[in-house]
């Protein structure tokens, strides 16, 4: 490695971090502004509030980072331009494409370092967090699984009034077995005050039963005190399940996902997200095809035309991963095509402008 490239390394490091700091600054100034009340409200000491914002982080990076890593490449090549290191730089032979190589170098390893903290480490801080907006702010408990309804299988469909995951306990759950399509009916039905999961036997464990057998034309009812039965999803998945989607980790998604494709249900849009998700850390890559090019050439606005370009194509490519889940779900379109839709477009773009840019 060059000389320069560890100069243009260490310049840009050093513009991310700070970028970072004062972007994570402003989102906590604000959030906490929109928020004062009901850390009032709810008494939160100091050190309470501190605690939250330190649990909340890691969810304010998982946006922030690549919008931090669009203006430290604006910046930094944007000064070296403004003073004329990029035209020495092609002077001595250094194409455009040189320029960008060890940018796209680190790009890549903080594009393959967000993917894991997105999906493994985000989620259990988000967990932390919302524990703590249950106990201070009155966030809806989500402790358990309640009014939950999934299908076992294309002929069976099971119910749940709550479950409690700490004792892996479900309440006033019933199955209901039907006839195979095209013409479902209702064949069997066995509803239960409880039904616990038993971990060395794995199999789930009904108490206080009536089982409904439907004939032509009458019903026939049998009460029992205890039932064994085989379901799909045992105690720990039941617990997973009632967790939020920004709470789970990417494994724990797919296992979700695997669990409701199973079991019938269409999770096309689920999908979608999921692979959206896998695809959003790139855009640190992406944005570089998009900065390099802009602020390698010397600008009469310098600073302030960097820093629009900025936001706008940050805010543009946001709104293109959002809409780009929608469209693709509505069209009916692969979910890996539609979860990656905006990296799609944004690294054509990105390479026609590359392409456009006098190297």
């Amino acid at each position: 490695m060059k000389l320069i490239d560890k100069y243009m390394m260490k310049q840009f490091l050093l513009t991310l971090l700070f970028s970072i700091l004062v972007l994570c600054v402003i989102f906590i100034i604000v959030n906490l502004i929109e928020r004062m009340d009901k850390f009032i409200d709810s008494k939160m000491s100091i050190a309470q509030i501190a605690h939250y914002y330190v649990v909340f982080l890691p969810d304010i990076l998982k946006m922030l980072i690549p919008v931090a890593v669009l203006i430290s490449s604006l910046f930094t090549v944007g000064k070296m331009s403004n003073i004329n290191e990029i035209t020495a730089m092609k002077s001595g032979g250094y194409s455009l494409y040189r320029i960008m190589l060890p940018f796209i170098i680190i790009c890549t390893f903080i594009s393959f370092g967000q993917l894991y903290f997105n999906g493994w480490l985000v989620p259990k801080a988000n967990e932390k967090k919302f524990l703590m907006e249950q106990k201070f702010l009155n966030v809806n408990d989500n402790n358990t699984l309640s009014n939950f309804y999934y299908r076992e299988n294309p002929t069976t469909n099971i119910t749940i009034g709550y479950y409690e995951p700490n004792y892996q306990v479900a309440f006033n759950t019933s199955v209901e077995y039907f006839t195979p399509e095209p013409n479902p009916r209702l064949i069997k039905k066995i509803s239960a005050r409880s039904m616990e999961w038993d971990s060395t036997k794995k199999i789930w464990r009904m108490n206080d039963i009536i089982v409904r057998n439907f004939d032509s034309n009458t019903v026939n009812n049998t009460r029992l005190d205890k039932m064994e039965i085989k379901l799909s999803a045992d105690g720990e998945q039941m617990r997973k399940i009632q967790k939020k989607s920004d709470q789970m980790t990417f494994p724990e998604t797919r296992e979700y996902l695997y669990f409701l494709k199973n079991g019938g249900k269409d999770i096309t849009k689920l999908e979608t997200e999921y692979y959206a998700n896998y695809a959003f850390p790139f855009a640190n890559l992406i944005v570089i095809f998009f900065s390099i090019p802009f602020a390698s050439v010397k600008k009469k606005n310098g600073l302030a035309m960097q820093i629009a370009a900025a936001m706008g194509v940050a805010f543009t490519y946001l709104v293109f991963w959002k809409v780009g889940q929608s469209i693709g779900a509505g069209l009916s379109l692969n979910p890996v095509l539609s979860g990656w839709f905006a990296n799609i477009i944004f690294i054509i773009i990105g390479i026609i402008i590359l392409l456009k840019t006098k190297t």
